[in-house]
């Protein structure tokens, strides 16, 4: 679980909250009984098996053995509260900035 923890660690300082384990069999499932893949609105997302992510490739709050997801998971769903409204308010006013400095250029 130290790879979804990073994982929210890091999206929580940008105003994204929520963040859970998930396999894409449980989405799949559910959109085709909501017929949303037969009507073309969505389609279907890979089931693929869970992975384990190297130490190497991903930062793992120093544990050299590598990240692994629970077996009964291959993605997170990740999505915000109001709660990322600061981080965008300021991501916003720096872009406004930028665009005021270039045009007094």
């Amino acid at each position: 679980m130290l790879l979804l923890r990073s994982i929210k660690q890091k999206l929580q300082t940008s105003g994204f909250d929520l963040c859970h384990p998930i396999h894409t069999a449980w989405y799949n499932h559910m959109i085709q009984n909501e017929g949303l893949v037969e009507s073309g609105a969505l389609k279907l997302l890979p089931e693929l098996s869970p992975s384990i992510i190297q130490s190497n490739e991903v930062e793992c709050d120093g544990d050299s053995s590598g990240c692994v997801l629970p077996s009964s998971y291959n993605a997170v769903l990740i999505g915000n509260t109001k709660a990322v409204w600061p981080s965008f308010i300021d991501w916003l006013a720096m872009k406004v900035e930028e665009k005021k400095r270039r045009q007094d250029s």
